[in-house]
């Protein structure tokens, strides 16, 4: 004690609790000065989403099988006491018209996939002139249409002017200044009509001529259609010109029966005439029209066809190829349904089927035990059960052994309907042991850990670094000391509290997990 207090009396022992003092001084100030942040700096990992779940160890006894609907066996591939493996086919109906169905929906199939190949690719300098040459020979045969206008209105101009200046001729005198009926009509209504209807006929026969002879093999369209329409006014004035006519020929007055008849042999044949005139220019009439249909559609096709196709057809066209592959899938599972397989690897314990024989839906007749003794029922709850499916893995530790022991074990069986535990709705499951282990006794508890998905490198988070605010959901990255809000896609969450990232963040940044206000 003695030598204490002289060492303290020493310069030396001030100038050590000085420095001492000091040294602790700038840690204080220097831990002050850091940012208030706890952050975490982001690498790429592996993240095992995971439903943990508890269940009791039972002996296997076995199960019993049987079709959803009924059919005709076929095959009965075992006997009792043979040894199976998993997914080994037992009992087998005859399936022979689904196969013919399963044909024909593959054939649908691959045609509608070569029908989007085809949109996908466009079209080919082949197809391309097809349509060309189409778009052609629709182009000619319109043009043709058009150029037999010209033949057509002469020909009915020839009717009409036969019409009024032949078969008509001798029952008028005069001349253009004026003509009239040879004889008394009886009838001063008709006469004045047929007098004044000869004049007429006669002024537009020469106004027709003259536009007729006026005509060139380069009419337009347009006025091709209108040549027509003025032959169908003008054979439609003859017609009423050969009506009034008809009109004043009545026996007695001033001619006799032979002379009416004769006159409306004159007519009528007249008649005739006109009338095929006005039939043949509303046939062609019909024909141009036709046939501009004709071009215009096959110009539209042109031009799609060049263009290729659509958003819009390339979408009709794959939900048409996944209509074809949902009507494959439908078949092969129609099909799947009509074997009975091992639902693990086992022996057979019961066979209750011949060939020929007609099995009834859900009658069972065939069992199996597993070879592996054990099995954990456990009750999955409705919030998990979404993401199991038959097949999944799992890790088991059991109560007996510590954690340190595990298990491996597998899912095969999942109810379709719910069973409610305190008043939860749970769905049960059965696990099976994919080793056998004399370990493992009945009534064990055991803690399942089923793994119903992995991601290999990705980014991902604790979950807790995530906050959700106004349907945002954002983490704080840390950068040049300054804290920004990152918007982020989520994926997987895994069992230890971690969260894949999507889009967002990337491997190497700094996302704040916590800040100390008090700092």
């Amino acid at each position: 004690m003695e030598k204490i207090k002289q060492f303290i009396k020493k310069p030396l022992f001030w100038i050590i609790t000085a420095v001492v003092v000091v040294c602790l001084l700038i840690i204080i100030f220097s831990s002050g000065s850091n940012n208030a942040y706890d952050y975490i700096e982001i690498v790429r990992g592996r993240i095992v989403q995971e439903v943990s779940v508890t269940g009791d160890v039972q002996p296997i006894e076995g199960v019993n099988l049987a079709f959803e609907k009924s059919g005709r066996i076929d095959r009965v591939a075992v006997g009792v006491g043979d040894e199976v493996y998993r997914g080994e086919p037992l009992i087998l109906l005859g399936v022979s018209d689904l196969y013919a169905e399963l044909n024909e929906t593959k054939a649908n199939l691959e045609s509608e996939e070569a029908k989007l190949a085809e949109l996908k690719r466009g079209p080919t300098t082949y197809e391309i002139g097809v349509k060309e040459s189409e778009v052609e020979e629709a182009e000619q045969t319109l043009a043709n249409k058009y150029g037999s206008v010209v033949v057509t209105v002469q020909d009915a101009y020839a009717q009409a002017d036969g019409a009024v200046r032949t078969k008509t001729a001798e029952l008028f005198d005069g001349s253009k200044s004026g003509y009239t009926l040879k004889y008394n009509a009886c009838n001063s209504s008709a006469e004045n009509l047929a007098n004044f209807y000869r004049l007429i006929s006669e002024n537009m026969l020469d106004d027709w001529r003259e536009e007729i002879n006026s005509l060139s093999a380069s009419l337009s369209r347009s006025e091709s259609l209108e040549v027509l329409d003025t032959a169908k006014d003008n054979l439609t004035t003859i017609n009423q010109f050969l009506d009034y006519i008809g009109d004043t020929l009545t026996v007695g007055c001033e001619l006799t029966g032979s002379t009416v008849s004769a006159y409306r042999l004159k007519i009528s044949t007249a008649r005739d005439n006109i009338n095929t005139s006005l039939a043949e220019i509303n046939t062609l009439e019909q024909g141009i029209a036709l046939k501009e249909v004709t071009l215009n559609k096959e110009e539209r096709e042109f031009d799609k066809l060049l263009a290729g196709a659509s958003e819009e057809e390339l979408a009709i066209q794959q939900a048409a190829v996944n209509r074809a592959e949902a009507s494959v899938d439908n078949i092969k599972a129609q099909i799947e349904k009509a074997i009975l397989r091992a639902p693990f690897s086992g022996k057979i314990t019961k066979v209750d089927a011949e060939r020929g024989e007609v099995a009834d839906a859900y009658k069972e007749i065939v069992s199996v035990i597993s070879e592996s003794g054990f099995k954990i029922e456990v009750n999955i709850p409705e919030v998990d059960i979404s993401k199991v499916e038959v097949g999944d893995l799992a890790g088991v530790t059991l109560d007996a052994y510590g954690n340190d022991v595990m298990f491996n074990a597998e899912v095969i069986t999942i109810d379709l309907a719910e069973t409610v535990i305190e008043g939860v709705s749970t769905y049960g499951a059965i696990l099976e042991f994919k080793e056998p282990d004399e370990r493992i006794k009945s009534g064990m508890t055991a803690n399942v850990d089923i793994v119903t998905g992995a991601r290999e490198d990705v980014v991902y988070i604790p979950q807790r670094s995530v906050i959700q605010e106004d349907g945002r959901k954002f983490v704080r990255v840390l950068k040049d000391e300054e804290v920004e809000e990152r918007e982020v896609v989520l994926g997987m969450k895994d069992s230890m509290g971690n969260i894949e990232v999507k889009e967002g963040i990337e491997e190497g940044e700094k996302v704040v997990i916590f800040i100390n206000e008090s700092r």
